[in-house]
């Protein structure tokens, strides 16, 4: 049994950082904890459901809430002068943990506060575990159809499974034992079209387990490589019209 533990976590406080996702490295850190994670999506569910399907397992990474900036003016002691700071203020963040440790909800119960994001020391990012769910894979029918794939995450090379485009590229910032390594990433949301003949069935398993290759996992354990599948062909999603 492949096990994956969704994790929901409700804002306690403002959210200062990048508007799109938490990064894995940050939940991770956040925990001391080496844990195979996703990226954290932003959301406006408040409540983890079984999912029956494979696009219901993906119904709440793909239905994301955009944060938006808030403007603030203060005043800095430390030099005396008026500052301006933005923020963010999402209601909940979601996260998917692969394999997880059977202590990992204990140990998120024992920390207060979690909190992500910059400005922690002044209380920013600040949140509170509101729902679990532990999901088995292998009971999710995977489609059997599929024409392109979407990324949820970044991703570092292509997968051998689609064809190379002229693609959209973005430099990530990974913090890792005191020091920052500089990455150059295919930016999340982007499409690329499947080649002919893939094993369309192997290729969305990879994309929840977050494997370029089904024996090859890049950066996965910070949430590099989650994709999502589509069969434009036949009007909408891989496991065909609802």
């Amino acid at each position: 049994m492949t096990t994956i533990l969704r994790l929901l976590f409700r804002f306690q406080t403002e959210y200062s950082g990048d508007p799109r996702f938490v990064s894995g490295n940050a939940f991770r850190h956040a925990l001391s904890r080496q844990v195979h994670t996703s990226i954290g999506i932003f959301t406006d569910i408040d409540r983890l459901n079984p999912p029956r399907t494979y696009y219901e397992f993906f119904l709440i990474r793909t239905k994301k809430c955009f944060a938006f900036p808030h403007f603030e003016k203060f005043f800095d002691y430390n030099t005396n002068t008026r500052k301006y700071r933005f923020f963010f203020t999402p209601r909940f963040v979601t996260f998917d943990i692969l394999d997880p440790p059977p202590d990992l909800i204990d140990l998120i119960s024992s920390i207060e506060p979690i909190q992500f994001g910059g400005g922690r020391h002044c209380g920013c990012g600040a949140v509170v575990l509101h729902d679990t769910l532990y999901i088995d894979i292998d009971a999710i029918p995977m489609p059997e159809r599929a024409t392109h794939l979407v990324l949820i995450s970044p991703l570092l090379h292509f997968p051998p499974c689609v064809e190379k485009y002229r693609c959209r590229r973005e430099r990530l910032n990974l913090w890792n034992h005191g020091r920052v390594n500089h990455l150059n990433v295919i930016a999340p949301g982007q499409f690329f079209r499947i080649k002919p003949g893939q094993n369309i069935p192997k290729i969305a398993r990879n994309g929840i387990l977050r494997r370029v290759k089904a024996n090859k996992a890049l950066f996965s354990q910070f949430g590099f490589g989650e994709f999502i599948l589509y069969d434009w062909k036949s009007g909408g999603m891989a496991d065909g019209p609802r």
